[in-house]
């Protein structure tokens, strides 16, 4: 289908309707303000409906995404030549409908892209590592960055750096399928010189390969910044070849200074001293990554309920982080009848671990064993309905 160059004028369109006949879709324009842009457009060599129409027909675009779409190709929309083999090709590859509806949506000048010599080439070092065709398409449609990138300078340079520490087969089509945006990054300008910043203060390879596989994000923070969390870290007392190290830097990395500051502040003001909270930090990093709602109200808890200070609560920081409507209130109250007919002992120790363990452990442990000389005590743990408890 060739289309024919036509000066067209929008003063004032209306919404935009369909009308639907002999499988196709047609528009009808009436007065409506997103079409205006389209006004004055005699150069285009293109007329706005057709542009439109191929976007919903062809691609699957809805009727106002393809208005939008349209206003950033029709300039290079002369023909349906190319945009047909660029759809044709993706097809041959296992892009879905729905895929290639995110796709264009998001790079709507794909359509005008070179197969052979554009995206077959960007496209074969990703096949070759093994992904299937959904799989590509997965990847391709979420992070169409990739195809934008230099295959010579960023896209092999990436996927060098990712395979020599995930390696390959599955451990890199994991890596790429959670975090496929990796190939969009240069890896001259963050991802190395992190790496090779963390190598040098004995980070083992073994953990940056965790990062890259599972925080990825990480890697491509400004190098500036890495290096002032690690040395914060240092500074706390955090040994770079342990797994705690990385975590330390993940939990950093996840909030702001100020953010940071502020947990600290409140943790002072409930009780902790500066010395408890890096200790717990330490023994449990992910323990600063509550937010300031549950802390209080977790200290507020533990406090009234038990009587137990900050020193109790630090050496257990992980007690922060359990849900208190589905473990901490319900195991509590199975604890207080246990306890009650003295069958377990009152100890902070002994409840500790009855928060700890699994559900299914604590189901046998502390339920199931009791349940003939206490009959309500399935009962009561499968109640809950803490809300008021919460209070």
């Amino acid at each position: 289908m060739v289309i024919c160059p036509r000066m067209i004028s929008f003063s004032v369109i209306k919404p935009l309707h369909l009308i639907r006949g002999d499988a196709r879709t047609h528009l009808r324009f009436l007065e409506i303000p997103f079409l205006k842009s389209f006004s004055n457009i005699s150069e285009s060599g293109i007329q706005p409906s057709q542009a439109i129409d191929y976007l919903i027909n062809k691609c699957g675009l809805s009727p106002e995404n393809a208005v939008s779409v349209a206003k950033k190709i029709h300039l290079r929309f002369h023909n349906t030549e190319k945009p047909d083999s660029v759809l044709k090709f993706f097809e041959s590859i296992g892009f879905s409908r729905t895929h290639i509806t995110k796709l264009i949506s998001l790079k709507p000048l794909f359509l005008f892209s070179s197969v052979d010599k554009t995206l077959k080439p960007k496209l074969k070092p990703l096949q070759d590592l093994g992904l299937s065709c959904s799989e590509l398409a997965g990847v391709i449609s979420s992070n169409p960055g990739i195809l934008t990138r230099s295959l010579r300078t960023q896209i092999l340079p990436c996927l060098a750096v990712i395979t020599s520490y995930v390696g390959t087969g599955e451990n890199v089509l994991r890596t790429l399928k959670r975090s496929g945006w990796l190939l969009s990054a240069n890896p001259a300008e963050r991802m190395l010189p992190n790496i090779d910043f963390l190598r040098n203060q004995n980070v083992p390879d073994s953990r940056i390969a965790y990062m890259m596989a599972n925080q990825p994000g990480n890697l491509v923070t400004k190098p500036d910044q890495m290096k002032e969390i690690v040395e914060t870290l240092k500074e706390l007392g955090f040994k770079p070849e342990s797994r705690l190290f990385t975590v330390g830097i993940h939990i950093m990395l996840s909030m702001s200074k100020s953010t940071w500051e502020a947990k600290i502040k409140l943790l002072k003001d409930l009780g902790w001293s500066e010395e408890q909270i890096f200790a717990a930090f330490r023994k449990y990093p992910v323990y600063m990554s509550c937010s300031e709602k549950k802390m209080r109200l977790g200290m507020d808890f533990y406090a009234n309920a038990l009587n137990w200070d900050a020193l109790i609560v630090s050496k257990h920081p992980k007690l922060l982080m359990f849900s208190f409507k589905e473990r901490i209130i319900p195991r509590f109250e199975v604890w207080k009848m246990l306890l009650s007919k003295g069958l377990v002992l009152k100890e902070p120790g002994t409840l500790v671990t009855a928060w700890s363990i699994t559900e299914e452990d604590f189901l046998e442990k502390y339920v199931k064993k009791y349940k003939d000389e206490i009959p309500d005590l399935v009962k009561v743990y499968k109640l809950r309905n803490w809300d008021d408890k919460l209070m």
